[in-house]
């Protein structure tokens, strides 16, 4: 069986060879850079993970906005600040970045909405229909072959407008401005499903996926509210989606019990990162319990186990998933990618090769004991 295909059927809850396993963001067929990272590329080549890779058409046109950007120095150490201005038909927008010097991730410093009046200009904005060009889709399939999968990566429209606002004010406003948000959300839905519609016009059929419905759940929000924003904006993507013949992958992090049934009902096919407790609230086997073969699972351990467990403990929690998922409806794999480690220690390298390796091994013997 080959990767492609087993993460599709591990994807369709159907049976594999093996369970499949991936490092989220990591190609060990790629040269890479940084010393340590070449040194996981060599640990990892030999277990052969099943690659599921990000993907993303060109995008010409859209927001009509004229945009500067300063960068300019900051009391934040190793950071640079990055301003962006946005002159639109109602005044100006400003929203601020704070760049890392040293490989490390990103800080918003300034939201670019923080009133409901930067809320009206945002919407003043003219938008067009831009041209969405996936013409290396094909080379991208060809380059990835048997190997694993490509991840059409798309935005979600609740996080697209959470990621203008911050969480901070986006709780306020599920409060005070109810009525704002869903405009705001649903033009960010209007133009996420022009986007969806020319990829598959241009038959780009696969896997779509996105990140940020973990910014609409408890304890932030409640389910009420992860209806509201969430499951009403994305379940007609991914109806489009399933028309096509394509498959929902969707991440969201946290403790996700309360609005799981809710990826299910608005036909999620798989879910990621399913963190176990404490960072999660829930186990494998009881989500398998409560949605059965509706949904399946990508995730199962936590990353930051991989910082600062010992190799013994990895091996026991990897033992653990594979056998509560009982071989099917799981990708065994991280709960993010590695992108906040500018290096890997030691430790990291030698965890994530018992990760590899005791996922192999015991992937293998699930899937052969349930015939």
């Amino acid at each position: 069986m080959t990767s492609r295909e087993r993460l599709l059927r591990a994807m369709l809850r159907q049976p594999v060879d093996c369970v499949p396993v991936r490092i989220w963001g990591f190609d060990h067929r790629v040269a890479q850079g940084e010393p340590s990272y070449q040194m996981l590329a060599d640990i990892a080549r030999p277990y052969q993970p099943d690659l599921v890779n990000w993907w993303s058409p060109v995008l010409q046109g859209g927001e009509q906005a004229r945009r500067e950007t300063l960068t300019r120095p900051t009391h934040h150490e190793g950071f640079l600040e990055e301003v962006t201005t946005l002159h639109t038909p109602k005044g100006k927008l400003a929203e601020g970045w704070l760049r890392s010097l040293e490989g490390k991730p990103g800080y918003a410093s300034k939201y670019l909405l923080e009133t409901t009046e930067d809320a009206e200009k945002w919407l003043s904005i003219p938008w067009s229909p831009p041209i969405v060009d996936a013409s290396d889709w094909p080379a991208a399939l060809a380059r990835m072959g048997d190997e694993g999968l490509l991840l059409v990566g798309i935005a979600e429209p609740m996080y697209a407008i959470n990621s203008l606002t911050g969480s901070e004010l986006w709780a306020y406003w599920l409060k005070e401005e109810r009525e704002l948000l869903h405009e705001l959300v649903s033009e960010s839905q209007r133009r996420q499903l022009h986007i969806v519609k020319r990829l598959l016009d241009a038959e780009v059929i696969g896997l779509y996926g996105y990140v940020g419905p973990e910014l609409c759940i408890p304890p932030l929000a409640s389910p009420g509210d992860f209806d509201e924003f969430v499951s009403r904006y994305d379940k007609p993507i991914h109806d489009l989606i399933h028309e096509a013949g394509g498959l929902v992958w969707v991440h969201c992090h946290g403790r996700i019990s309360a609005v799981l049934e809710r990826f299910a009902d608005e036909a999620v096919d798989c879910l990621n990162p399913l963190e176990p407790p404490p960072m999660g609230d829930m186990t494998i086997a009881e989500a398998r319990r409560r949605v059965g073969d509706r949904m399946s699972f990508d995730g199962g351990i936590e990353v930051g186990d991989i910082e600062l467990r010992s190799p013994q403990e990895i091996e026991q929690m990897v033992v653990e998933a594979i056998w509560q998922s009982g071989g099917t409806g799981l990708i065994l794999s991280l709960s993010s990618d590695l992108s906040h480690l500018p290096t890997l220690s030691s430790r990291v390298l030698e965890n994530l090769r018992v990760f590899l390796a005791s996922a192999r091994s015991e992937g293998k013997r699930v899937c052969e004991a349930r015939g």
